[in-house]
């Protein structure tokens, strides 16, 4: 009976147990350990690469350039005509200024006269009337008249072999004349005579008609 106690007694001692505990523990951690040990270790994957040549990697970088850029539609790329550019500019208008006659020549086969038809008075003394050979100077019938012809106002030539004519009924006064030779006669020489000043032809009449008018600058 003591036997027996003092064997209840070992095995209920609590550093028994506790000793037994650990010792168990210790038996389990060591059994799981060479368990891992004794496994292989998986072999590490091995991840290959493979290089993109410059030149692929350049003409997907220009791919994908164009894919980003918008594409013309029909309407787009429709090349410009002349008529298309002609149509597009706006016509401009060039205003030429209205040249009005102011002095009128009326003429017939014995006698010249130039009529003053504007409103204001006239400075002719560098007005000449030429032909292929005879020439008239305005200042012949007076330097002092013809430099301000007044307007409505008349110079007259006419054949001194004529005999007397009335000058044009359209003259409100005549201002100055005169009586020439048949030789003087310059708007019978020819199909046209010139009119000239300061040294320009400004008008060209012909000789067959009785009227010419001429715009003096």
């Amino acid at each position: 009976m003591a036997d027996n106690d003092n064997k209840q007694s070992v095995f209920t001692s609590p550093p028994v147990i506790g000793a037994m505990i650990t010792g168990v523990v210790t038996i389990i951690v060591a059994v799981i350990t060479l368990s891992f040990q004794a496994s292989p270790a998986p072999a590490p994957q091995v991840v290959t690469a493979t290089p993109v040549p410059e030149v692929a990697r350049a003409t997907e970088a220009m791919t994908a350039t164009l894919t980003d850029i918008p594409m013309p539609t029909a309407t787009d790329s429709t090349e410009p005509t002349q008529e298309n550019i002609a149509s597009s500019i706006p016509p401009t208008h060039t205003s030429v200024p209205e040249v009005i006659p102011n002095i009128t020549l009326l003429y017939d086969d014995v006698a010249f006269t130039v009529h003053n038809i504007s409103d204001t008075a006239l400075d002719l003394s560098n007005l000449s009337f030429s032909s292929s050979t005879r020439t008239w100077n305005s200042t012949q019938w007076g330097a002092n008249l013809v430099s301000g012809l007044p307007a409505n106002n008349c110079l007259r030539m006419r054949d001194v072999t004529s005999g007397n004519r009335q000058p044009p009924a359209v003259c409100g006064n005549l201002y100055a004349f005169v009586t020439v030779a048949e030789s003087v006669l310059f708007w019978l020489e020819g199909e046209t005579f010139a009119v000239i000043y300061n040294g320009e032809t400004i008008a060209t009449c012909d000789s067959n008609a009785t009227s010419c008018e001429v715009a003096i600058p």
